[in-house]
């Protein structure tokens, strides 16, 4: 049975991996930034000492990289003598990542396609101690080799929901593969150990990085809301079909809130097709700076990449997007800071979705009816109890990066 089904995932992914190369030949644009970067060489910021102990550390893409952060941040505090090369497998992922330049990844690459004899030569290369793999990436033909090497492999911040059920033939034997699965909550667990995986709770780092940003945030500035003409709305990383429902609520509000509207992708967020009325003046900011120096009532919508985080900090309440799509996207970012937080309705993939709404963080909106209820609620009393809520459900995460290095260490030969 695992024999088949390793054949069957070389098939499928065999295909993939070509249908890839097809893509970038006729000029697709991720599939060529993926193959360009794949030829290029790998981006050292320290280069590895010979003998020097190495951990590997793979994301998929920016979301998970942000995962893996604060356990590599925290890895090079208790551990700063060792190397981590950090491979990411899309464009978008490797872009971010050369943008922020964090300060724990020494080497940063693309992954090779997982095609034979692909991983006997990236271990060739780089001789990695321990390999962590995040959330959902499970190369099997990686993995597989790594284990014939001896190398130690953890999947981190592991989740899974009802959707993986269908997927249990090829998870048993994915997930048998690695040394430990750390799992987001004990459902994941349960659910990974009833497969054989050996998998333990270590909860999601995410919350350990959103209390960073929150910590340099304040450091760097405090924000002043008194300085703005109105209490200022953030919606964040929306997507056209988000704002097919805030359009007409941005209209007709756009005397009693600021609105700064961040898209989840800029270069296709095209302002021409919206109709916001007549007589309406929409702001187009490409640096964030300059809006926070002269905030402007009305609707603003902010181009500039990697500034999210920071405008929650400004917003008395605040709107994440991909709700209405695959999923919703950070809703740990603005929750930190203690302000409501509004959704889509998708979010039974997100452990920590299901756990804000049940801390009554998270309202969930389907209609413009839902935000005129939402609006009904908001007085002094309720944003002080929330407030008290976001304290107390963030103050009982803290340390879980902390809890997963401690893991990786342990796997460690003579770690």
């Amino acid at each position: 049975m695992r024999r088949c089904l390793f054949a069957l995932y070389r098939f499928g992914t065999g295909l993939y991996f070509l249908g890839v190369r097809l893509a970038a030949t006729l000029g697709h644009r991720s599939a060529r930034a993926r193959r360009r970067g794949l030829a290029e060489k790998p981006v050292v910021f320290q280069a590895p000492q010979p003998g020097q102990c190495l951990v590997w550390f793979h994301c998929a893409s920016a979301g998970e990289l942000e995962q893996a952060v604060p356990v590599m941040e925290s890895l090079k505090h208790h551990r700063p003598d060792w190397a981590i090369l950090c491979s990411v497998f899309s464009p978008s992922g490797y872009d971010f990542a050369l943008t922020k330049k964090y300060a724990c990844i020494d080497v940063l690459c693309f992954l090779p396609d997982d095609v034979p004899r692909a991983a006997h030569r990236w271990l060739l290369r780089w001789q990695p101690r321990v390999a962590v793999f995040v959330k959902y990436e499970l190369w099997w033909g990686y993995l597989r080799t790594l284990k014939r090497h001896g190398i130690p492999s953890v999947l981190m911040a592991a989740h899974y929901s009802y959707k993986h059920r269908w997927q249990k033939p090829y998870l048993r034997c994915v997930l048998a593969e690695f040394t430990k699965v750390l799992t987001q909550n004990e459902a994941s667990a349960d659910f990974a150990k009833s497969l054989g995986a050996n998998a333990a709770v270590a909860g999601d780092p995410r919350f350990d990085r959103v209390e960073s940003l929150k910590n340099k945030a304040l450091s760097a500035f405090m924000p002043d809301k008194n300085r703005l003409p109105a209490p200022v709305v953030v919606l964040g990383s929306v997507w056209p079909r988000d704002m097919r429902l805030w359009w007409p609520v941005c209209l007709k509000y756009r005397q009693r809130y600021v609105w700064w509207i961040c898209p989840h992708n800029p270069q296709s967020f095209n302002t021409e097709n919206i109709k916001w009325g007549e007589n309406t003046q929409v702001n187009i900011w490409h640096k964030t700076a300059d809006l926070l120096e002269k905030p402007l009532p009305g609707i603003n919508i902010i181009t500039e990449l990697g500034v999210l985080s920071g405008l929650y900090a400004w917003a008395t309440w605040a709107y994440v997007g991909g709700g209405f799509g695959k999923g919703v996207h950070n809703l740990l970012e603005p929750a930190v800071w203690g302000i409501p937080v509004l959704s889509g309705p998708h979010i039974r993939r997100f452990a920590e979705a299901q756990e804000l709404r049940e801390a009554g963080i998270l309202w969930i909106v389907r209609s413009p009816k839902d935000i005129e209820s939402f609006f009904q609620s908001l007085n002094d009393s309720f944003m002080q109890r929330l407030k008290e809520k976001a304290f107390h459900y963030f103050s009982e995460k803290k340390g879980l990066a902390e809890k997963i290095v401690r893991e990786i260490i342990s796997l460690m030969p003579h770690g």
